[in-house]
């Protein structure tokens, strides 16, 4: 049973704690600990490698001095032919709207999880390199990660909000400037309504690290952002809404377990095909980003 504790985005949304989490299937995640990387694989004649296992990779931390190994912690497979594993990253038609690269999207890779050492779990990006055991298979990824702020920043206290409320705005409907580090899950909420769709959008347990707890860890502030597109990736509107937020003992006990959630509640347009979430944490600047597809017999009021 879903905790209905949230109204419109726009008004302050409200903290959702009591609900459990749902299975959806299949979710990768940037960890508190872990970092997660896309690798394409191809032979010497150019076409895709398909069935590396964990053990035909390794991870190093590069340095000027050595060259450290990083540890993998597993290796899965994308398929762009089976979308129900990523509904949003098999989407083509928002590519300005995707935290992913085209490439992303369209090409069977390998989604590879490594745990870096602790010199390299600091704020800010980090370089990173990938090899493989495999004789003659040639690797493509992004050779850096980055790891948000742990800390309140000092610097956002000197930002005037109406330059807040415009980064807010471009991370939700083209790009942020600043890589997500809060890790989302968006899921639709069934009302029976026509009107409005409701989705409980959270961010996951294991990146509550890089959200501020405050007040002796249980004052969360935060800035939600939320754009709407048309099946042409085109920008419908924005909404936003801040939330400040005291949690209880209890609350906060089921925050760490099942995550912090919170529920909106949009508008119905004709023409919605997507809506992009973002969360931003206030003390650090930290942000997450997610996206959900809306079913053409659930866009019309």
């Amino acid at each position: 049973m879903v905790a209905m504790c949230g109204i419109a985005l726009g008004w302050p949304p409200q903290l959702c704690s009591q609900a459990e989490p749902q299975d959806s299937g299949i979710t990768l995640r940037l960890t508190t600990r872990e970092v997660l990387l896309g690798v394409f694989a191809f032979d010497t004649r150019s076409r895709p490698v398909l069935d590396l296992g964990i053990g035909d990779f390794e991870v190093f931390e590069p340095s000027h001095r050595q060259k450290a190994a990083g540890v993998v912690t597993s290796v899965r497979f994308f398929d762009p032919n089976r979308p129900d594993q990523f509904s949003e990253t098999a989407q083509t038609g928002f590519l300005r709207a995707q935290p992913v690269r085209c490439l992303d999207r369209l090409t069977a890779h390998y989604i590879l999880a490594y745990r870096p050492s602790d010199q390299r779990w600091t704020s800010g990006f980090h370089e990173v390199r990938v090899e493989t055991r495999r004789h003659g298979v040639k690797l493509s990824y992004q050779h850096q990660y980055f790891v948000g702020q742990t800390e309140p920043s000092k610097r956002l206290e000197h930002i005037a909000s109406r330059e807040l409320d415009a980064k807010l705005r471009r991370a939700a409907c083209t790009h942020s400037s600043v890589p997500p580090s809060i890790s989302l899950r968006a899921e639709a909420v069934v009302t029976g309504r026509t009107d409005v769709l409701r989705y409980l959008v959270q961010i996951e347990p294991d990146s509550l690290a890089f959200v501020s707890m405050l007040d002796n860890g249980r004052r969360v502030q935060l800035d939600y952002g939320a754009c709407n597109f048309d099946a042409m990736g085109r920008e419908l509107n924005f909404l936003k809404g801040t939330t400040d937020r005291v949690l209880s003992r209890v609350d906060y006990a089921r925050v760490q377990e099942h995550g912090l959630q919170t529920l909106f509640e949009v508008p119905a347009q004709n023409d919605l095909a997507m809506i992009r979430f973002v969360i931003r944490d206030r003390a650090t600047g930290n942000i997450g980003v997610v996206s959900a597809m809306v079913p053409a017999n659930e866009n019309a009021s």
